[in-house]
Parts: C-alpha cells; structure tokens; sequence
C-alpha cells in the first residue's frame, strides 16, 4: 500500500509543477514574449492551489470521508476530458487587457486539472493514514522530491529535447496514469471499515494573529520570488529556465525547513544576510544593468529571505490550530504575494518597485536575534564547563534586556538619508551620475547608523526607495504589461529606456538632433545596410518590427514608405511626445500597434523591400520572433528581392547562431555584421544579421569584409513554435 500511495503521490506533484512552465510556454508566442505573462501565470496557479487546498480542507466534512473518494475519482476521470492541454483556437484581443486575457484562458483549459492535482498530496495523505493508520511522512518526502525534480527536469530536459505538442502529450499519458493511481488508492480506502477516528474532535482554531502573521510570512517570499523574476527575466529573457530558478528555489525552501525546523537567526548569520539586502537593494536602481554575478547575487538573497521566513514558519507551526488551517494561511499568503506582484503592482507603480518594497518588509519579519554573549556570560559558560557553579564564584548581575526599545533616532535617521537621497537625486551635477553613485551615499550612511536596528535599517530602505521618485533626469515614466518605459535628460542628451536597456536617444541640440547614433548610427551594421540597401529601395516599402524612438527613420528617403509594427502603445506615446525623429522623417510612415506576429498576418497586402527585426524587451528579444513560423511570415511579407535584417545585439544570449541556423533550414543567404558604435554614452557594440534570398539582393553587403557569411556554418536545430533551446545560446561568461 504504501507503494502505491508513494507512486501516486510523487507523480501527482511532479504533474503538478511540470505544467506550470510547459503552460507558460505554449502561451508565450500570443502574447509578445513579456515577463509578465509568467508572473500572471503564476498568480492564478498560486489562487488554483488555493482552491485546492480549500477543497482538501472543507470536502471531507461537507461530503463525508467515505464518499470523497468516490466523488474525487469521479472528478479525475470527468477532467481526462480536457486533454491534451493546448491553447488552439484562442488568441487575445488586439487592444484588450492581456492580463484578464490570460487568466481567462488558463482558467477556461487548465484550471480543473491544476485544482485537482492540487489536491494529491494532502487527500493521498489523509486516505494512507486512514487507511493504514502509518505515519504519512513519507508521502510528504515523495511530495517534495517529485515536484522539484519536475521543476527542475522542465528547462534542463524537457524544453530543450521535446516540441510542446509531445510535452502535451506526454503530460496527457502522466496524467492518466495518474489518475489509475489515485483511483486504486481510493479503493484501498473503501475498503478499510470506519473507524473511531471518523468522530474525533474537531481541532482547535488558530488564533487570528497567529493565523495573519503566518499569511505575512508566507506573502514576502512568495512576492519576492515573483519580484526577483522580473527583474532578472526584463534583461535577460522571458523563458522557462528562468522563470523555474526562483521557483525550485522557494520550493526546496519549504523542503529544507520543513524537514528540520532551524532556529532563529544568530547574529552571526543576520549581519552577513542584512549586507546582502543592502547589497542588493543597491542593485535594483533602474539605470544597473542585470550581469550573471548580480543575478547570482539576487538569487541568493532570495534563498536566504525564503529560507530564515520560511524556517520561521516551520519553527513556529505549533502554534496552528491544524495542519489544514496552516496550509490554508501558506496558500493566502502565496496568493497574495502574487496577486500583489502581477496585478496590484503594475497599477501602483512605474518601475518594478514592489521587488525593492517587499526586500524592506521581509526586515522587519526577520526574528530578532538574540544577542552575542558578552564576557560574562562567556566567563559563566566556561565554569560551568568545568563543573563549577557560576553563582559561587561570580557577583550576581541583572539579566541583560533581549528586547531593543525604540528610539528617537530610529525615526530620525531614516529621515536623514531619505534627504539626502533626494538632495543627490536632484542636484544638476548628478543627473548622469551612476545609480551606484547616487544611492549608494546614503545607503552607506544608513548601513553605518542602522547596525542591529530591523526598524531604522526597513525605514531607512523605504526612505531611500521613495527618493527615487525624485529624479530631476526623469522625464517621464510609465509602466505597462509590456515593461518599464523611462525617457531621461542628462548633459545635452534625451534617452528612452525601456528597463535598463538604451532603445534610443536624441541630441537635444537643434544642429544634432537629426544625427543618428549608437545602434543606428551611420558605422553600425544597419547604417552600412541602409547604405548599401538605400536607393534600391526608393519606390519600395520598408517595414520594422519595433518603434523604439524612430531613430532608424534617419536613414530613409522621400521615395519609400516606412510602416512600423509596434507592441506597446505607450511607446508610440513617448516616441511622438519626446523626439523629433517622426516630425523629422523625409519619407511618408505609419504605426500599426500589436504583437508583430498577428499585425502582419492581417496585413496581408504587405510587400516590404527591407523588413528590420528590432523588437526588444528590454535587453531581451522575444524568442517567439526568432521561430521558423515567424520567418516564413517574414518571408511572405517581403517582395522576391526582400531582405530581412535582425537586430541580436544582447548582453545574454547569443541569438545570431539561431537566425543563421533558420536561414539554412529555409535555404537562405545570411550575412552576420558586427560593429562598435558611437553614442554620447561612449562606444556600444552592436550585431545584427541580414537574409536574402540570394546574395545580389544583398547588394554591396554581399562583397563587404565586415560582413561574413554564416548560414553554411549553422548546425544548430532551427527553432519552432513549438521547439526552443534558450539553455544552449546563453552567454555564461
């Protein structure tokens, strides 16, 4: 028995983790590639848990233990229906809310299997030890090691070797056997004649405080998991290996404590961990740039957070008044951190700074550490090691206080460095300072008055979060469903960033202002295509995935027509209200907004001589652009001479092995440019790749050294809808 029910148990819970990233991942594609689809995501699938446990607590007293099995075997077998798991025939609204959009479609194809599923582990549990009367422990070990092997097998096995169409179908085959699983299960349960444990006493009730400060415990790491998401995938990348890092990092939280319960922290182990907040708090200013040691660095603190909240939790569980009613205030708090993260925060704030805000709250949720011994006490410790009694030897003393009052320079402090965050946020001379720079002065302050303070320290962070709100470089700020959007001034220079990554600028200057520079400039690869490309293309259309300022409309002339395809609305928005490159244009242009996918499947009469790739989110370009599907709608909106030129400059990924690698599948010419650009912010590096479908259309491209051919050298499977390796093109150095 307790075979079967270890079996059903760990393939429950792997079933359960395994389809969250395969979920994801089969809606990336209709909704722009963005990191907020997996943090709305993981909200739903946090409120589904919910509801699981919900039933797993209140069915067997509503229904009754004898008949439960029955209804749940039913349920099992009635939810087969829905498989296999595909989102076919669903596509979003052109200018609708993508956030209702999706948890629309999750709860319409997933959210019976996720609740049920849900409902495994803690049913499987409460039938074993009816049914046998053992302690159900190792069912919970099965638990935990089936979901984070499942979590972690995702991005590292399944993603890189199998299509989404054979993940379905083999999650459809799991599933079933699953569901033969818990059914013989509940046999098992019939089976075994009521017992005296049907009528015990109902358990005691939580108190209510007891009962919040769990849900506070559980609300921070579970924000903070989503938070820490954000800001890494924003640079690096919306894809299944990331999203699961922070998560099979809060999971094997839980397995750790929950296994053996630490302690409190000593402050031998609050010092280092309060450095690492700070450190990294430091890290989250908008203008630094993700690089693998500050993701490392996040990543860390995270598991430090998850693990000292958690432990506390683990630590403090006698206090519920049943497993159930602490699982329910596990399950609240989860659910809350997400809902705050992936609907509340993109409503409150312009920049991610809820990630930065729960750092500070998990401060103050910290246990209060007890206090190192002082020579007293190490005198007292060493008699008593020698088998003689402190009393005797040593003059009494009164007990040292554990308890830290508060101060008047608990509030005073904070108010200091506040001001002076803001006084060096609004001085003139720092407008292009560093972030590092600007807050890094009060942070130090802050650091060398708060030692041993949680309050002044949490205070002191949100007061230093605050003054950023006070940025004389800031132009305007807004934030979407699509990212973080700022445009800055600074010494003669107007920038537009969308998170940390440069998307284009303009000289302020009236003699400068029509100088194209950085990526666009005329010694990049683009300004040596448009160049080469230029009046071949008068007469012609030329088509770019992706507005950014406009700055590329520097290179056009009268006789062509430009038709930008461009996601984000409130890009156009700041493009028109903030730079002149549009107004300057000497060719006739348009701005279709949507996905660029779906707007150039409805364009059908589309022709474009030169189709540029330039979509980014910030550092990160959407992988659903870069797919075999995507190239043979790219090829059909191009006339026969049509080039296609892709924009993979980035910091983590190289991208330019998988377009050469598309161009050989579709029997194409690709030529690969590489290039240091000038730009007011120094030399930038910048790559792209150009298709043709042979090289005369490529014109003076096709003879020029700085141009080397790469399509004949690609090994690499071509990348698909339904196929994507992200784990093989990261940049690790």
């Amino acid at each position: 028995m307790l075979r079967r029910f270890t079996l059903a148990t760990l393939l429950g819970s792997a079933l359960l983790f395994a389809v969250q990233p395969m979920v994801a991942r089969a809606l990336l594609p209709l909704t722009g590639g963005v990191p907020a689809l997996w943090n709305t995501c993981v909200v739903f699938f946090q409120c589904a848990l919910l509801a699981g446990y919900a039933y797993a607590h209140l069915a067997p007293a509503l229904v009754g233990p004898r008949a439960l099995p029955l209804l749940h075997v039913a349920l099992l077998a009635l939810s087969i229906a829905a498989l296999p798991l595909s989102f076919a025939g669903l596509a979003p609204p052109p200018d609708g809310d993508l956030t209702r959009w999706i948890l629309a479609a999750l709860a319409l194809r997933v959210a019976a299997l996720f609740v049920l599923l849900s409902t495994g582990a803690p049913l499987l549990q409460r039938w074993y030890t009816r049914a046998s009367g053992a302690d159900p422990r190792p069912l919970l070990a099965a638990s935990n090691v089936g979901s984070l092997v499942a979590l972690l097998a995702y991005p590292l096995l399944l993603e890189p070797l199998l299509p989404l169409r054979a993940q379905s179908r083999l999650f459809a085959a799991a599933y079933v056997a699953y569901v033969t699983l818990v059914a013989r299960a509940a046999w098992d349960v019939r089976r075994t004649p009521p017992d005296a444990a049907d009528g015990a006493p109902p358990p005691a009730r939580t108190p209510r405080a007891v009962w919040l400060r769990f849900v506070a415990l559980a609300f921070v790491p579970s924000s903070l998991m989503l938070g820490v998401t954000t800001h890494l995938a924003t640079d690096v990348g919306s894809f299944p290996l990331l999203w699961v890092a922070p998560l099979a990092i809060y999971l094997a939280s839980f397995i750790v404590v929950f296994a053996r319960p630490p302690g409190a922290p000593s402050p031998r182990v609050a010092a280092p961990y309060l450095s690492l907040l700070v450190m990294m708090f430091l890290f989250t200013a908008p203008q630094v740039a993700t690089r693998l040691p500050i993701a490392v660095g996040h990543l860390c603190l995270f598991a430090a957070t998850a693990y000292i909240l958690h432990g506390e939790l683990a630590r403090t569980r006698h206090a519920a008044g049943s497993v159930t009613a602490f699982q329910l205030a596990l399950a609240v708090g989860g659910a809350l951190g997400g809902a705050f993260n992936a609907l509340l925060a993109p409503r409150l704030f312009v920049r991610v700074t809820e990630y930065p805000l729960v750092m500070a709250l998990a401060v103050l949720l910290i246990p209060e550490a007890p206090p190192l011994p002082d020579r007293r006490e190490r005198e007292e410790a060493f008699l008593r090691s020698v088998g003689v009694d402190p009393g005797a030897v040593l003059a009494p003393r009164a007990p040292r206080p554990v308890v830290r009052r508060w101060t008047l320079a608990d509030a005073l402090v904070p108010v200091a460095v506040g001001a002076l965050a803001v006084a060096l946020a609004r001085a003139p001379e720092m407008t292009r300072a560093p972030s590092l720079v600007r807050f890094g002065a009060p942070l130090m302050l802050l650091v060398l008055t708060a030692i041993g303070r949680r309050v002044r320290l949490a205070l002191g962070l949100l007061a230093i979060l605050a003054a950023g709100r006070f940025d004389r470089a800031v132009v305007d700020a807004s934030r979407t469903f699509y990212g973080v959007l700022r445009v800055d001034d600074a010494r003669g220079v107007r920038r537009f960033l969308h998170g940390t990554t440069l998307h284009g600028l303009q000289y302020l200057s009236p003699k400068r202002r029509r100088e194209p520079v950085a990526y666009y400039a005329p010694a990049s690869p683009i300004g040596q295509v448009m160049a080469a490309l230029g009046p071949g293309l008068d007469g012609r259309s030329v088509g770019v995935v992706g507005l950014g300022v406009g700055m590329l409309l520097a290179h056009a002339r009268p006789a062509q027509r430009w038709t930008f395809y461009e996601l984000d609305p409130e890009v156009v928005r700041l493009a028109r209200s903030h730079f002149t490159w549009l107004r300057d244009a000497r060719a006739p242009w348009s701005v279709v907004t949507g996905d660029a996918r779906r707007t150039l499947a409805r364009d059908r009469g589309a022709r474009h001589g030169l189709l540029v790739l330039d979509a980014f989110s910030s550092d990160a370009i959407p992988t659903h652009l870069v797919t075999r599907e995507a190239l043979a709608l790219y090829l059909a909106r191009t006339d026969p001479r049509g080039v296609i030129a892709f924009h993979v400059t980035n910091r983590h990924v190289a991208l330019d092995g998988v377009v050469a690698a598309l161009a050989r599948d579709a029997g194409l010419v690709a030529l690969l440019g590489r290039a240091t650009a000038p730009s007011p912010d120094g030399p930038i590096p910048t790559t792209w790749v150009v298709l043709a479908r042979e090289p005369a259309h490529l014109g003076a491209l096709a003879a020029d050294r700085r141009w080397r051919r790469v399509d004949r050298d690609a090994r690499s499977r071509p990348w698909t809808d339904d196929f994507s390796n992200v784990l093989g093109v990261i940049r690790w150095r």
